[in-house]
């Protein structure tokens, strides 16, 4: 989690448009390889729809499937769930 908080990738999927106080959620489940990469990526938005969700969850599938995380411990993949908000 820290290295995609750290990562201007995620942060500019986030609508310039939209509000400081509109905070939308989204999904994120992918598997963790033992290199280090995410596949098998799939994002989708909490509840509801806005107008921006789409570009929003082609932007987080993107910054995930090209961030470097660390390795798992075991060496084998790894099943993520986990949510982002922006």
């Amino acid at each position: 989690d820290r290295t995609m908080e750290a990562s201007p990738a995620f942060a500019a999927c986030r609508p310039p448009a939209r509000k400081a106080n509109d905070v939308r959620g989204y999904w994120t489940e992918w598997t963790l390889s033992a290199l280090g990469k995410p596949t098998r990526v799939r994002v989708q938005q909490f509840q509801g729809a806005d107008a921006s969700d789409r570009e929003v969850v082609e932007c987080l599938t993107r910054a995930l499937e090209n961030v470097q995380l660390a390795c798992p411990r075991n060496g084998a993949p790894v099943a993520v769930k986990t949510a982002i908000c922006l």
